[in-house]
């Protein structure tokens, strides 16, 4: 059901490019959140638990579904862990250099990242406009993916997890850390999203190696550090206005 949406041509160029991929013990974690997206797996044999930092297993994800296409349509870091339920699981694998010449202008317009069975973040493809250039092949990205709906606080986690580091604060923000800005209020005000920028700030992984735990961490205090930055920068005379933000 992974491939259902695509023609005939494209699933011709995949087959070229899929790798077969299996693990045989229970437990082995295929990614971890935070690391950068390499690949895209669809299931052929066996189950897998969708882990996020805080929150433990959200999704199982069985025979025919797909992961790890969010950090690759984003260009951004894995939203979750991905650890085998079972053991002897299969999977197909296209990399990113694949994925991205193949697939990424004819995703499917919609990406849905569930939770419990529930869509708790929905994407939806739009003209990427002016957008930084594909680093695998130097041309300017086609599309780009906006937030269409989803819980706050997965919002705001999807918000954090695709802030561009490397940019400077004299570059100003991007389009959708604005809309962000702008507009959290409508549906996490500042009592509710100060404190869940807190818990973000202070978020410590549970797995990885000590060298990928501490990156994590680092990595997670500045990107809260620059949305905080930013937000002030922008909007400081309302914000100290603002009891919870001060």
């Amino acid at each position: 059901k992974a491939l259902s949406h695509l023609s005939t041509t494209v699933k011709r160029e995949l087959a070229g490019v899929l790798v077969f991929e299996s693990h045989p013990k229970a437990g082995t974690v295929l990614f971890n959140q935070g690391e950068e997206g390499t690949s895209w797996y669809i299931i052929l044999k066996g189950s897998v638990n969708v882990v996020i930092y805080g929150k433990g297993v959200v999704c199982t994800l069985h025979e025919g579904d797909d992961f790890g296409k969010l950090a690759l349509v984003n260009d951004a870091p894995r939203a979750a862990s991905i650890v085998l339920r079972e053991e002897n699981c299969h999977f197909l694998r296209v990399d990113k250099e694949d994925f991205n010449r193949i697939l990424r202008d004819v995703e499917a317009n919609t990406v849905r990242l569930k939770e419990h069975d529930q869509d708790v973040l929905v994407l939806e493809k739009v003209p990427a406009g002016n957008r930084p250039f594909n680093q695998v092949n130097a041309q300017p990205l086609q599309h780009k993916y906006i937030v269409m709906s989803g819980t706050p606080e997965k919002i705001l986690e999807h918000f954090l997890e695709t802030m561009r580091l490397e940019s400077t604060l004299n570059e100003g923000m991007d389009a959708g850390v604005n809309d962000f800005v702008t507009m959290h209020c409508v549906f996490m005000p500042n009592n509710q999203l100060c404190p869940a920028l807190m818990a973000h700030y202070h978020a410590q992984p549970s797995q990885g190696t000590e060298q990928e735990k501490l990156d994590y961490a680092l990595n997670n205090k500045r990107r809260v550090v620059r949305l905080v930055l930013l937000w002030a920068a922008f909007y400081g005379d309302v914000l100290s206005e603002e009891e919870a933000a001060v």
